[in-house]
C-alpha cells in the first residue's frame, strides 16, 4: 500500500509542476466565471429567469464543464502511461518490486486526482462570479453548498471516472497516445449519436443511455422543470439518469478490471513489421564487408535542393506511417459517422424541407469533421 501512495503521491507532484493544470484552471475558472457573471458566455441552455447560482446552473455548468475537462485528463491519464514509453524508463518501473496494482492504481489515482482539482477552480468561480456587484441582487440566490457537492460527486467525478478509464486502460494496452486519442473521440461520437436522437421523444430513453457523458439523461429528467424547481430543487437519482450512471460507472469498472487482467509488466513489444526491420537493419550491420579496395567516398550535397529532397522523403514516410495506422483509420471511420450524423438535420431548415446544396453541406462538415482533423493534427 505504501508503495502505491508513493506512486500517487509522485504522480500529484510531477502533474502540478507542469503548466498545462494551471492553463487549464485558468481557462476553466475563466469560462465559468464569464457565464456566471455575464450574459455573453454560455454553458449550455441559456439561464433565462432562473438565478444565476440556482442548483440547476450549477448541475449544467458542472456537468458541461466536466466534458471539455476529458481533454486535459486525457493528456494526464494518458501521458502518464506514454511518458515511460518516451522516456524509456519503462524498464525502471518493470524491474522494481512493484506490483501491477501498485503501477496501475498509483499512475490512474494520481492523475485522475490532478484531474479533479481543476474543477475546485470552476466551482469557486461559479461562487466568486455570484458575488460580483454588478449582478441584479434579485437573480442572486441564498448560498447553499449541496448543489455544488452534489454537482461534484454525483455528475463531475462519474465522468471523470468514466472517461478516465476507458482513456487511461486504452493507453496502457496499446502504448498509443493516437489510439488514446482515437478512443476519446468515439466517447464525443457517442455523445454527438445521442444528442442526434434526443430531439425525439420515441428515441429519447436510448438517448439517455447511449450518452457517456450524462447530458442527455440530464436534459430528459430536468426538460419540464419550472424556473421555482430550477432554482431550489435538485436532480434525483432515479430515471434515465440512475440508468445512464449505473450503466457507464458498471462499464468503467469491467474496463479497468479487464486491464488490470490483461496488462504485463514488461517492456512493449514494437510491431511485427518495427521488428522485421529491426532485424534486417542488425544482419547488415553483423554482415562481413568485401574486401576489394578502399569504399567509394559518398557524395555529400547541402544545397537547397538536398534538402529539399530530404523534406519530401521525411514528409512521405510520416504520411504513409500515419495513413497506414489503425488508430488514424478509427479516427476516420468515426468523424465520417459523425458528418453523416450531423447531415441529418439539414433536410429542414426551419421546419422546411431543402436540398442537401453547397453552403449547408460544407457548414456540416465543417462542424462535424474539424475536431477529428485536430486531433490527428
Amino acid at each position: 500500500m505504501r508503495t502505491f501512495v508513493e506512486i500517487a503521491r509522485f504522480e500529484v507532484r510531477y502533474q502540478l509542476r507542469q503548466p498545462l493544470f494551471y492553463v487549464c484552471l485558468a481557462i476553466f475558472s475563466l469560462l465559468t466565471f464569464g457565464a456566471v457573471a455575464s450574459d455573453q458566455v454560455t454553458l449550455g441552455d441559456a439561464i433565462g429567469n432562473v438565478n444565476r447560482n440556482a442548483p440547476f446552473v450549477i448541475m449544467q455548468s458542472l456537468l458541461v464543464m466536466s466534458i471539455l475537462g476529458f481533454f486535459p485528463a486525457t493528456a494526464f491519464l494518458a501521458g502518464s502511461i506514454h511518458r515511460d514509453v518516451e522516456h524509456d524508463s519503462e524498464s525502471i518501473f518493470f524491474s522494481a518490486p512493484i506490483t501491477r496494482f501498485q503501477y496501475l492504481g498509483g499512475r490512474f489515482a494520481g492523475t485522475f486526482l490532478v484531474s479533479l482539482g481543476v474543477f475546485v477552480g470552476v466551482i469557486l468561480a461559479i461562487i466568486i462570479g455570484s458575488w460580483m456587484p454588478w449582478l441584479e441582487p434579485e437573480r442572486i440566490g441564498p448560498f447553499r453548498l449541496a448543489p455544488y457537492l452534489f454537482s461534484f460527486f454525483v455528475l463531475v467525478l462519474p465522468n471523470l471516472l468514466v472517461a478516465g478509464a476507458i482513456l487511461f486502460s486504452v493507453a496502457a494496452l496499446t502504448r498509443s497516445m493516437l489510439a488514446t486519442y482515437a478512443s476519446l473521440v468515439a466517447l464525443c461520437v457517442g455523445y454527438a449519436v445521442a444528442a442526434a436522437f434526443i430531439g425525439n421523444l420515441e428515441n429519447e430513453r436510448i438517448a439517455s443511455l447511449v450518452d457517456p457523458f450524462a447530458i442527455s439523461a440530464f436534459t430528459v429528467s430536468t426538460r419540464f422543470w419550472t424556473v421555482y424547481e430550477k432554482n431550489s430543487q435538485l436532480l434525483t437519482l432515479d430515471g434515465p439518469f440512475l440508468y445512464n450512471r449505473l450503466l457507464w460507472l458498471g462499464l468503467a469498472a469491467t474496463v479497468l478490471s479487464a486491464t488490470y487482467a490483461r496488462f504485463r509488466m514488461q517492456l512493449s513489444q514494437p510491431s511485427r513489421k518495427a521488428g522485421r526491420r529491426r532485424a534486417l537493419a542488425l544482419a547488415a550491420e553483423h554482415q562481413p564487408l568485401a574486401v576489394g579496395g578502399p569504399l567509394p567516398a559518398p557524395a555529400q550535397t547541402f544545397d537547397a535542393a538536398g534538402s529539399f529532397r530530404q523534406y519530401l522523403h521525411a514528409t512521405r514516410v510520416e504520411l504513409g506511417s500515419t495513413l497506414k495506422s489503425l488508430p488514424f483509420l478509427v479516427i476516420f471511420a468515426l468523424g465520417i459517422l459523425n458528418v453523416i450524423g450531423g447531415s441529418k438535420p439539414v433536410e429542414q431548415l426551419f421546419g422546411t424541407p431543402v436540398f442537401p446544396v453547397t453552403h449547408l453541406m460544407v457548414r456540416v462538415i465543417e462542424g462535424s469533421f474539424l475536431l477529428f482533423a485536430l486531433i490527428v493534427g
